[in-house]
């Protein structure tokens, strides 16, 4: 069996099962055949490009403000999407590396107590996955279909009259909009569809690698911490390399800590120009949702339509900063494991590696956006004042 079949069984998982088929359905799964590969991106690209043509058209026809509020939005998240396809893409090798290093990680666990750590972090992988992926789809859902309310319980002859017919967000198509209304809302829908899957795949994917690490310094913390159980006394400051055990595991420990923190760089080139892009326009999507918001105060159905649609922004920014801040954590607490081995009954060989060890540790693991800015909840926290700066300087221009 090769490697890649390999790699393919292992990620059969059921804890994976979400994140391998929303890649596979936007063609970034890194095992799928070129060809297929190519195909759906190319179809995705000529879907969203057609999205994004008809809200150009209608911004230069029926230019103002009213008509730039409600296109950007959804305009923007279409761009953060394809930002995530091309660098996805742009980094296809790079993932398979992480893949294989994830799957090696797992074929060197050493007893049943590891593999449980590894499970426990898969498995909260898992639900968060399930998490974000039916907050997007619910709030895509409502951003749908409310506005096209009216015209469905008309045509499901609950209604009686003429209904208004009204688009998620305003739309010039180049054709009578009323006579093909349904085939520009299926449209809409399936590329809208299209876009909010890209971001589950992506951003899922993150999580996993994160969680994946994550669990591999709790291993490695879980070995470091066995060489305090014992309480012998019987202390012997110069044995012979081959019986000083404790040696071999502090030594296998650091190998595995190096191992980690290459996993985390790799992790870092793939998803630090993603984020660059995703804070930079999130910040002033949020900005724009949340005048809308205020805007449609006095209209239920549209402060129902946008409330979660600003709720999905202000998750989605959360998550990559929440899963970061996960990630310094843990590498934080491989250092406070160290501090807790009971070094006056190891050897000097081995207190000689705990020394390097600390050192090393001390270097925290972390994930950047544009190598300036680290993702964190203290960035999150920037970027919520960030957005109500630009959210109080939109709302008193638009009240002029």
């Amino acid at each position: 069996m090769s490697s890649t079949e390999v790699i393919s069984d292992f990620f059969k998982q059921p804890a994976y099962k979400i994140t391998a088929l929303t890649l596979r359905m936007v063609g970034l799964w890194p095992l799928q055949s070129k060809f297929e590969g190519k195909f759906l991106r190319f179809l995705w690209y000529f879907f969203i490009t057609t999205q994004m043509i008809p809200q150009i058209c209608v911004c230069i026809t029926d230019f103002g403000l009213e008509t730039l509020m409600s296109t950007i939005p959804p305009f923007t998240v279409a761009i953060i999407a394809g930002a995530k396809m091309i660098i996805s893409t742009i980094n296809n090798n790079k993932i398979i590396d992480l893949m294989k290093i994830m799957h090696q990680d797992w074929t060197s666990l050493k007893s049943e107590v590891e593999h449980d750590i590894m499970k426990k972090h898969v498995e909260h992988g898992r639900l968060l996955t399930l998490f974000i992926s039916i907050l997007y789809y619910n709030s895509l859902m409502v951003f749908l279909l409310l506005p096209v309310r009216p015209k469905m319980m008309t045509w499901l002859g609950l209604s009686k009259g003429p209904a208004d017919f009204a688009f998620p967000y305003p739309v010039n198509y180049g054709v009578d909009q009323d006579k093909y209304f349904y085939v520009i809302e299926a449209h809409i829908s399936f590329c809208s569809a299209l876009v909010i899957t890209l971001i589950i795949a992506a951003d899922t994917f993150f999580i996993v690698f994160v969680q994946h690490v994550c669990g591999v310094f709790t291993v490695i913390s879980h070995r470091l911490k066995q060489l305090s159980v014992s309480n012998n006394l019987n202390i012997q400051l110069y044995p012979s390399k081959r019986d000083d055990e404790e040696f071999w595991i502090i030594a296998s420990c650091i190998r595995k800590h190096n191992e980690a923190i290459k996993f985390t760089e790799l992790l870092e080139n793939i998803y630090c120009w993603i984020f660059f892009i995703s804070v930079g326009l999130e910040t002033l999507l949020m900005t724009f949702s949340g005048v809308q918001l205020v805007s449609q105060m006095g209209n239920i159905d549209e402060l129902f339509r946008w409330g979660p649609f600003a709720f999905g922004q202000l998750v989605h920014v959360f998550v990559e900063n929440a899963i970061s801040q996960q990630l310094i954590d843990y590498s934080e607490g491989f250092h406070d494991a160290i501090a807790m081995i009971k070094w006056y009954r190891l050897s000097i060989r081995s207190r000689k590696l705990i020394s390097f060890m600390i050192m090393r540790s001390r270097v925290t693991c972390s994930i950047s956006a544009g190598k300036m800015v680290i993702m964190s909840m203290e960035t999150f926290g920037m970027i919520l004042k960030t957005t109500m700066s630009y959210f109080t300087l939109l709302t008193s221009v638009q009240e002029e």
